[in-house]
């Protein structure tokens, strides 16, 4: 049942006395709905999110029924991570979900926003992210039924812990044993829900007529289940880090959750774990460095990691434009929330990936998708866009699984430079981000003094400059000045999307996360500290980035 805020008697009392309008309704009784009405004084609306039994989160969703023709501000009263609207303000439906707009675009800030209802919008939708709900699945299984029990067999995984029934579906090549199996989730964190239409966008291309349609068609079996947290979804809970964990971990031998249960019997029944492959649709935070564009996640198995890397690489030059993807984007293993420290879903549990390396046979890749909420490196998000994330990532399936030479990169020698494209031995290298262009850029560090400073071109339009440093401690005057301090400083393109550097391994930090006019350190012990940086722009075109960590 959803959240539903009641107005007292005496409060819609005093509402009406301060004003001549007709009152007006705010509440959650919408699908996925969530919030928390504090008060309302003179046309301003403060709402939190309600975080239920889950980590202190941002998501929200409600509805507002009866201000037409008025304008209301809505500010959120939790102080949670700055605020819980995202960079385009708030997604909003006037006709149910089926179509979306961000009518508050530039207008709003991550605390608040307003929105003018028109004279005749008596009832409007507001989110934290646009939905995709159980009845736009069942409106895609529909759109193809002609090829039901053909190119696709739908069923029900399980009833939930609520009683609801959870769907799941199998596509491709489901009258024999096939060549291919993958599994494709979303919605371990039910309120991710840009992952669903990515989903979905990679699930139309084994309907089509061409070539890519047949082999997929004849070679791969998907086994997809689209809600893994399908109460909390219909719920509106915020769902991730649900206490003592969320479905994302819960994949040991004791499962809290009906749907990690059904889905581990399932792939064990029908699969007998020979599954190939495993992709898990998310979403990040909503905004900021990383948050703001598509991104890929590595983690300390190293032939995963390789298999993420060629899958990057794919993806990066078979695209279609969708979310601008690019390989720079990923985030290492031990980076930013990246790490073994991160207990973000909670405590305990065993997690999928985990669970997968147990009992999979055969299997290629273990990898999420982190799609962002609002904005794609400068792209603005929307459920068209991530079914092209999807649908692009279908192209990158054949690839990954006919060739497997596809997306493998060999070491490159640029004038005694060793450039590399992944992400192996990161003590050792320094990243440039790459800026212009495709491809990140690896350059040994003990190699700088070995050729000119200078800006050098390293195919696929990418370039990285090359200081006679790219990373380096303070000299011997500065620390005079700031005898406490670490200064490191980058020599990097202005307008790549973030930079970050590796210290050798007998260094203090490991990794180094600069973005405007702050900087994240991570240390080997896995600790993290904030610093403010300072960056001046070349008259060319690189920026000097100098960070103090103190």
């Amino acid at each position: 049942m959803n959240t539903l805020i009641w107005f007292s008697a005496s409060f819609c009392a005093a509402l009406c006395a301060a004003d001549a309008k007709a009152a007006f309704t705010v509440d959650a009784e919408v699908p996925a709905g969530n919030v928390h009405v504090d008060a309302i004084s003179n046309d301003v609306v403060y709402v939190r999110q309600d975080h239920r039994d889950s980590m202190d989160w941002f998501y929200w969703g409600f509805r507002v029924r009866g201000a037409a023709g008025r304008t209301l501000r809505f500010r959120f009263t939790d102080p949670y991570g700055g605020g819980p609207v995202s960079s385009r303000g708030p997604a909003v439906t006037k006709d149910g979900g089926k179509t979306w707009s961000y009518p508050c675009d530039g207008q709003s800030t991550h605390k608040e926003f307003a929105y003018a209802f028109g004279s005749g919008e008596d009832e409007v939708w507001f989110y934290q992210t646009f939905q995709y709900y159980p009845w736009q699945w069942d409106a895609f299984l529909a759109k193809h039924d002609d090829a039901r029990g053909k190119t696709f067999v739908a069923g029900e995984l399980c009833k939930s812990r609520k009683g609801r029934s959870v769907p799941c579906a199998r596509f491709g090549c489901i009258g024999k044993e096939p060549m291919f199996r993958f599994l494709f989730t979303s919605r371990h964190h039910c309120q991710e829900t840009t992952g669903t239409y990515v989903l979905e966008g990679l699930l139309e291309r084994f309907f089509g007529a061409d070539e890519l349609g047949a082999w997929l068609r004849e070679n791969v079996e998907a086994m997809v289940v689209p809600f893994m947290d399908y109460d909390g979804h219909v719920d509106g809970d915020q769902g991730k880090g649900r206490k003592p964990y969320d479905h994302g971990k819960d994949y040991g031998d004791d499962n809290l959750y009906k749907e990690t249960a059904a889905l581990k019997k399932w792939v064990a029944e029908h699969a007998k774990y020979r599954v190939d492959g495993w992709i898990d649709s998310h979403s990040p935070w909503m905004y900021g460095a990383y948050n703001e564009w598509l991104y890929l996640c590595f983690g300390p198995d190293t032939a995963n990691n390789t298999a993420i890397a060629r899958w990057g690489r794919l993806l990066e030059r078979m695209q279609t434009g969708s979310a601008n993807y690019r390989t720079s984007c990923n985030i290492p293993w031990k980076f930013r929330w990246n790490g073994p420290w991160n207990a973000g879903s909670g405590t305990g549990g065993v997690r999928l990936k985990e669970w997968a390396d147990a009992h999979f046979v055969g299997c290629k890749i273990v990898m999420t998708y982190e799609t962002p909420f609002a904005v794609a490196n400068g792209r603005v998000v929307t459920p068209d866009v991530c079914r092209e994330v999807g649908s692009d990532s279908a192209k990158v399936l054949r690839a990954f699984l006919a060739d497997p030479q596809a997306g493998t990169e060999t070491a490159r020698e640029i004038k005694g430079v060793c450039v590399r494209d992944d992400y192996d031995k990161l003590g050792r290298y320094a990243k440039l981000a790459p800026g212009f262009a495709s491809a990140a850029a690896f350059v040994r560090t003990n190699d700088f003094a070995k050729i000119a400073p200078g800006a050098y071109d390293l195919g696929d339009g990418a370039e990285a400059v090359v200081a006679k440093t790219a990373l380096r401690p303070l000299d011997a005057a500065a620390r005079a000045l700031e005898p406490a301090a670490e200064t490191y400083e980058i020599h990097v393109p202005v307008d790549g999307p973030e930079v970050y550097a590796y210290v050798g391994a007998d260094g203090k930090a490991e990794s180094i996360g600069v973005g405007p006019r702050q900087a994240l350190i991570v240390f080997p012990n896995g600790g993290q500290r904030a610093a403010a940086c300072t960056e001046e722009i070349d008259p060319v075109r690189y920026r000097r980035v100098v960070i103090r960590v103190r």
